[in-house]
């Protein structure tokens, strides 16, 4: 057994309602869907296992949105982005994480890049966004809406880091 991580213990923050959770490719990190904080709470990995609590990010701060009822995250093959699902937003949310272990300050930080809103630009099928599965080629990116009984695939545009995810 390694200890782990309890919301509000030792500054760690965002695990409220801990609903789901994704490793980076590189086994750096893990990220934790907070579905009652609305966010994410992102974890160092060390070697044995143990996990050292990096920053939390919500819906609402610091220009986050989408992730009310946060309910699923995975990563990129690649390693450079995490999507997280807001089930209250109907929401897929996507992030690009701090993929640099030469910058210990920023490794594994998070920051927003976009969200995906069922109903707005033509994007249907993430009405109670729940489960997300990247594929394995990192050119797809997969969500289910709950309510509505859908599965929705988006194409990651490789070429646009600034919109990764087109529909």
């Amino acid at each position: 057994f390694v200890p782990g991580q309890k919301d509000v213990v030792s500054g760690v923050a965002g695990l409220a309602g801990a609903a789901a959770l994704a490793l980076s490719s590189d086994g750096a990190h893990l990220y934790v869907a907070g579905q009652s904080d609305n966010g994410l709470a992102a974890f160092g990995r060390a070697v044995d296992g143990s996990l050292t609590f990096v920053e939390a990010i919500r819906t609402g701060s610091g220009g986050v949105v989408g992730l009310t009822g946060a309910g699923a995250v995975a990563t990129s093959q690649d390693g450079g982005y995490v999507y997280a699902t807001g089930a209250l937003d109907d929401a897929l949310v996507v992030l690009e994480r701090a993929a640099d272990p030469g910058d210990p300050a920023g490794f594994g930080r998070l920051s927003f890049v976009e969200v995906k809103r069922d109903g707005v630009g033509g994007v249907d099928g993430l009405f109670g966004a729940g489960a997300i599965a990247v594929s394995a080629d990192d050119l797809s990116v997969y969500t289910t809406g709950g309510l509505e009984s859908a599965v929705t695939a988006f194409a990651r545009d490789l070429t646009a880091p600034t919109d990764p995810v087109v529909e």
